[in-house]
């Protein structure tokens, strides 16, 4: 019952698939693979039935033949049908030989799958954990690394000379892991979500420019504006020296305005500077951690996976070996067991025989004893051929299991050396990753270092600048004070005159007015340009402060342009107050 079910399932399973191949769907791979194992299974089926048949086909004919002896030996008649009898006799004897020669259980007792020797034994490993002959291997990860490591080489010839040396050094180790995961013929797909991070990395950093370049348009036009500040100061002097006032002070207004180009462009560079330092160093920094902790702990999870899968197979080969060594004992015993019962069987037969002819010859007397000699061999050769179709069932079975064992100890051994290979896989990988991280960090650490000289130059640099700024701006306001003053003295004179002036009714007061007039316009403007200068001198100083800061971080010997500023005005002072109480002496 259980067969035609069997049977009737795989028809309906075969008429489906013929239906699916009429109607196509998006499974009809799946659908064409079912239909291949229906159409083994039916063959197999097949092939059991007409075994079962030629073996029915040979148990009934042997009966039959039994049946007849029996039959012959219970006529009355025993003289007449001796002849026969001995002509049946050799026929029994014939379809004995043919059915113990014939008789075959292999398609019947055949395993269409696997499963129950893995139960049988007890086997763990599942069929992903094993390496037969047919794996394919994959190269996913080591070919993606190679590729973009090749394609970094080729498209940034000029990069860094430590970077370029570690992926020489990586591709080589790719290549001998490429060539053990093809000869092992394992997986490489693991690794990549710890590769791509670091490649990605490797890229960003390769594609950074060296921080000279950014900086090398903001060196050169301050360049420029040094040039040009000392083309204004030859001006300058050559004004003073001329004595055109008017274009000396349109020099001096020009040259404060170069001077705070200078200054601004000296601030751009710590702005460039420090987005280097925060957006692309910092942020590479702290990736290639990230990538370090990820690549450890995947690396430990994959030989972790890898040291129980070998744990598992190992345990599973030496379960087969000793099953295997089990199975031959048992087949020794069985064997010898089947062979000893033969032997008795053929001694039963050979002794029967001997009697049936003893039985003829005192046939009248002993035909009692001859019917019970028919029925004693008759049950004979039903428990013969029970014992026959026992051990050649026994035999078949043992045949498939040795088939298997040995199949299935040649994959678990392929399958611990895929392990070793995974083992092996996995460390290689691992010290790409590592060196990447510390190629990554050791270019950073360098690239900071130059960053910090840098920075260290520009901060000099900016205070150099700013000292000829402000020191210049001083001397201006210095003079426009003095110019001030200068005019106060001599409008409280011109006032002195006119009061004077007006009190003597003399004409030259309308006049000492005038010029009174002229000069508070005149100080009105000096007072009015000396307040922006006041204004950008505050404004230099507060966009000062973060390089003086620093550079008091840096030294303990920097002093600021201020004091040394207000110790050069107040020797000025002095000499102006010698001047002025000489000449007041004279």
């Amino acid at each position: 019952n259980s067969f035609c079910t069997l049977l009737g399932g795989v028809r309906r399973l075969d008429r489906t698939d013929k239906h699916a191949r009429r109607n196509p769907r998006p499974s009809e791979m799946a659908s064409e693979i079912h239909h291949a194992k229906a159409q083994q299974l039916l063959q197999q089926i097949d092939l059991a039935k007409n075994q079962r048949r030629e073996n029915d086909e040979a148990r009934a004919a042997m009966l039959n033949a039994e049946d007849r002896l029996l039959h012959l030996h219970r006529q009355l008649y025993v003289q007449h049908m001796h002849h026969d009898a001995n002509d049946a006799l050799e026929d029994a004897r014939k379809r004995l030989e043919h059915f113990e020669g014939s008789l075959s259980f292999s398609e019947s007792t055949k395993r269409l799958e696997a499963a129950r020797f893995f139960e049988d034994v007890g086997l763990q490993a599942t069929p992903d954990m094993l390496t037969n002959e047919d794996a394919v291997c994959s190269l996913r990860a080591i070919d993606n690394a190679s590729q973009h490591m090749r394609r970094l080489l080729t498209d940034y010839p000029d990069g860094d000379i430590h970077l370029r040396r570690y992926i020489a050094g990586a591709l080589d180790v790719l290549n001998r892991a490429g060539r053990l995961v093809q000869a092992a013929r394992i997986e490489s797909d693991g690794w990549l979500p710890v590769t791509g991070p670091v490649l990605q990395a490797l890229e960003q950093l390769v594609k950074c420019r060296p921080i000279e370049e950014p900086l090398a348009e903001l060196v050169a036009e301050v360049e420029r504006l040094t040039q040009e500040d000392a083309r204004l100061q030859q001006a300058q002097r050559a004004a003073a020296e001329a004595g055109e006032t008017a274009k000396g002070e349109e020099l001096t207004r020009d040259r404060i305005m170069l001077l705070e180009g200078v200054a601004d462009l000296v601030t751009h560079k710590f702005r460039v500077i420090t987005n280097i330092d925060e957006g692309t160093l910092t942020v590479l920094q702290s990736e290639t951690t990230r990538i370090r902790g990820v690549t450890v702990e995947n690396a430990k999870e994959l030989l972790a996976k890898t040291e129980a899968k070998r744990d598992v197979l190992s345990s599973d080969l030496a379960k087969i070996r000793d099953q295997m060594s089990r199975a031959d004992k048992d087949q020794e015993l069985a064997r010898g067991a089947f062979l000893e019962a033969k032997h008795a069987s053929d001694q039963a037969l050979a002794r029967n025989a001997a009697k049936q002819k003893e039985c003829w010859e005192q046939m009248i007397q002993l035909e009692k004893q001859l019917h019970e000699l028919a029925v004693e061999r008759r049950d004979e050769v039903d428990r013969r051929t029970r014992m026959v179709e026992r051990e050649e069932r026994r035999r078949c079975d043992m045949t498939y299991f040795a088939s298997f064992a040995e199949e299935h100890e040649q994959v678990l051994k392929q399958s611990l050396e895929s392990c070793e290979a995974e083992e092996e896989l996995g460390h290689m990988m691992q010290e790409v990753v590592l060196q990447a991280c510390q190629a990554v960090d050791a270019k950073v650490v360098a690239m900071q270092r130059s960053l910090e000289h840098t920075r260290v130059a520009a901060f000099q640099e900016h205070s150099e600048r700013f000292r000829e700024q402000y020191l210049h701006l001083g001397d201006v306001m210095y003079r426009k004070e003095r110019l001030v003053d200068e005019l106060d003295r001599r409008i409280d004179m011109l006032n002195l005159q006119q009061d004077l002036a007006m009190q003597t009714f003399n004409p030259k007061a309308k006049f000492l007015s005038e010029q009174r007039a002229e000069l508070e316009v005149e100080r009105a403007e000096v007072q009015a340009f000396l307040e922006v200068l006041q204004q950008k001198a505050a404004a230099y100083v507060e966009s000062f402060k973060p390089t003086e800061k620093a550079l008091r971080a840096i030294s303990n010997a920097f002093v600021h342009p201020i004091f040394e500023l207000q110790r050069h005005n107040k020797a000025r002072s002095r000499k102006l107050d010698q001047y002025y109480a000489a000449t007041v002496h004279e």
